[in-house]
């Protein structure tokens, strides 16, 4: 019966501290050795039983309080850091795409991906023959204008200055056949018939366009010319394009065309090449509008990515936008975008790779530092922790917040002291006096 008892008390619930699945196991080795029993013995430990359960029922009744089971960690100082974590691609500070408009076969490409080139540099050749041709006939068309034209001109200029001596020879028999008619040696008719000639000639000298005595192009006539020089020029700068050059200094980062293949037919319509330059690697990361303000430019960047393995290289934030912009479709969070420049040269970072950008808000060293599930925030905005003393009764501490991370917040307060058990994640029935149990585990 001493070993039925011993194992009918070994299942008390109140005595447990390992799995939850004990008590079921326990009660099913009680059970099957119950199975076992004569009736005499199930009879007097089913009345051992009935004392027990109306012992704690007394003692229950009797004013015994519930105790509270807690976590706690120790209290400790340390270094504790509070930034940024942004993600994004690392790119050029200055990237173009070159594409052409001709659709001329490309017979030669001078550069390949990786390679460095120069502004102006050639990267490739187009089949040019027809571009040359259609150069050369509209040059030749421009220059036969300009030299009918300027035939033109001299020839107009000649008649123009016969046409003044007539008009002068004109205005003098006029003034002549005037003074006769005045005498009565004229009749009116002859008066009438020379200044209609000296009208008519009038006319026609109005008929030139003339500049400080000399003829000039008319309004027509210029037109005409511009029309051809505009063709010439544009001819010009298709021959000029059909050999592609870089615009800038850089990288070529990619090429998407094939010699054989027609210039404006690339790759999945992308630009036949694009140089960046690699010299000045950036970021341009989006910060939330809750942490813009704690963001100023200038401010120290640390930067890490896979290639790196492990390395981190220093950056700088170049430039804040002056506006915002919706963080996703239909949110009303905004984020301001950001310039980050790598200052630190490593042959290891390439364009295209995603690289974290960490920026140092705030920092403090050798400080009290908590969970920031233990910090509790009171009604009136001061906040609290809870710490257990020697005997396991919960004391109110009033702290001062300080430098946070995302798991981490620094904290001051009177009385505090390294070992003090705090309360991690204290519960809403928890206040000071409170007696509570440790449970760590």
């Amino acid at each position: 019966m001493g070993e039925n008892l011993q194992v009918m008390q070994a299942g008390n619930p109140a005595e447990q501290t390992g799995s939850s699945h004990q008590p079921k196991r326990r009660f099913l080795g009680v059970f099957t050795k119950l199975k076992k029993m004569s009736w005499k013995k199930k009879l007097l430990l089913l009345s051992l039983a009935v004392v027990v359960a109306v012992g704690i029922k007394l003692a229950m009744g009797s004013g015994a309080a519930a105790v509270s089971m807690v976590t706690t960690t120790p209290l400790a100082k340390k270094d504790i850091e509070e930034s940024l974590s942004l993600k994004a691609a690392l790119e050029g500070s200055e990237s173009v795409e070159v594409v052409s408009r001709q659709h001329y076969e490309v017979l030669e490409l001078k550069v390949k991906e990786g390679d460095k080139v120069r502004k102006d540099q050639v990267l490739a050749v187009l089949d040019s023959d027809t571009l040359a041709m259609q150069v050369e006939q509209a040059r030749d068309t421009y220059d036969l204008s300009v030299y009918q034209q300027r035939e033109q001109i001299q020839q107009q200029q000649r008649e123009y200055e016969k046409a003044l001596q007539t008009l002068t020879a004109a205005q003098r028999q006029y003034d002549r056949v005037k003074a006769l008619q005045a005498m009565g040696a004229e009749s009116e008719e002859s008066l009438e018939t020379a200044k209609n000639g000296l009208d008519d000639l009038q006319r026609a000298i109005e008929n030139f366009d003339v500049r400080n005595g000399h003829v000039v192009a008319s309004a027509s006539q210029t037109k005409q010319l511009e029309i051809y020089r505009k063709t010439l020029a544009q001819a010009q700068k298709d021959f000029e394009e059909s050999q592609i050059k870089s615009p800038i200094n850089g990288t070529v980062t990619r090429v998407n065309i094939k010699v054989g293949r027609f210039a404006d037919d690339t790759d999945d319509a992308k630009p036949m090449f694009v140089i960046e330059d690699l010299d000045q690697l950036q970021m341009k990361v989006l910060v939330s509008e809750y942490d813009i303000a704690k963001v100023s430019q200038g401010q120290a960047v640390e930067v890490t990515a896979d290639i790196l393995k492990g390395e981190a290289v220093q950056a700088v934030v170049a430039r804040i936008s002056p506006t915002g912009e919706p963080k996703a479709v239909g949110s009303s969070e905004r984020v301001i975008p950001i310039l980050i420049n790598i200052i630190e040269k490593n042959d290891k970072l390439i364009a295209g790779i995603t690289a974290k950008a960490k920026i140092a808000i705030a920092s403090a060293k050798d400080v009290w530092v908590v969970p920031i599930e233990a910090i509790i925030e009171k009604e009136d905005g001061t906040n609290q922790i809870f710490k257990m003393d020697a005997d396991q009764t919960l004391q109110a501490v009033s702290v001062t917040l300080g430098v946070e991370n995302d798991l981490e917040v620094e904290i001051q307060g009177d009385g505090l002291q390294a070992g003090d058990k705090i309360v991690v994640s204290p519960g809403a029935d928890l206040e000071a006096g409170t007696k509570v149990v440790e449970n760590n585990e």
